[in-house]
């Protein structure tokens, strides 16, 4: 799929057949290990709280040498992957990547073009804040469409179909974000900053572009293991896949 480059309405709504839901269908399988052991943080430190970017432009938690990695593409207008956040996140951090045996990272995944300025937002602190602002998003999916819902539809498509010049600040004060962020700790100058920013939107289309082509995801939550794209049919699948790398 080529996804344009040009940041309008029309080039990320061809975005909506990739998964509005869990995706079908995993390539791979992941090899069996026998259990690892856990992995020290470094002193004074959990590796739940440890966060960095990573080369793919995806946000890495925990141990960044852990023998098991999990990265999920996830999307934030995505109802199937605030579903998941909200069963298996705090699981995830406390029984996996705390061991130091399982690093988690997210890359964001463009299904909706409200979802540009809404994970510009969450890139938008430091590194370490990046997994809570996610995971709030997540929590208040309901509230937050319910806001963009009351917004003027006719003008907020006019916006989007001038960002890739204007950027997305006039976006998300009419979609209710930077009151909704500024309650987190993103203040209003630093966000209209991040939103006025087109590389940082250009930065998310092309980790979806690159999604697509080159890592094969065609749906939002998708998950890899160690470079392999595992079938996804629920956390308690997917919890099964990582104690069989070892986890366990």
């Amino acid at each position: 799929m080529n996804i344009m480059k040009s940041l309008t309405m029309t080039s990320l709504l061809a975005l909506s057949t990739i998964g509005l839901s869990a995706c079908g269908g995993g390539e791979g399988e992941v090899t069996s290990a026998e259990p690892l052991p856990n992995v020290e943080a470094p002193e004074g430190t959990e590796w739940r709280n440890v966060v960095a970017k990573t080369e793919e432009n995806g946000y890495v938690i925990g141990n960044p040498e852990a023998p098991i990695k999990l990265v999920e593409y996830a999307s934030l207008m995505c109802g199937a992957c605030a579903a998941f956040e909200n069963e298996a996140y705090s699981e995830i951090i406390e029984d996996y990547v705390n061991t130091g045996r399982v690093s988690f990272e997210i890359r964001n995944f463009l299904i909706r073009p409200q979802g540009i300025p809404l994970a510009i937002l969450t890139r938008c602190g430091p590194d370490e804040t990046y997994p809570a602002l996610t995971e709030q998003v997540f929590k208040n999916q309901n509230t937050i469409f319910e806001t963009m819902q009351t917004a003027d539809q006719d003008r907020m498509q006019t916006l989007f179909n001038n960002a890739a010049e204007n950027g997305y600040t006039e976006i998300a004060q009419g979609l209710g974000l930077i009151e909704f962020f500024k309650a987190l700790g993103i203040s209003e100058d630093q966000a209209n900053v991040c939103l006025a920013d087109k590389s940082k939107a250009q930065e998310l289309l092309d980790m979806t572009e690159k999604g697509v082509k080159e890592y094969k995801v065609e749906g939002t939550p998708s998950f890899f293991i160690n470079n392999v794209k595992v079938e996804y049919s629920g956390w308690a699948n997917l919890k099964g896949k990582l104690q069989e790398a070892g986890a366990r």
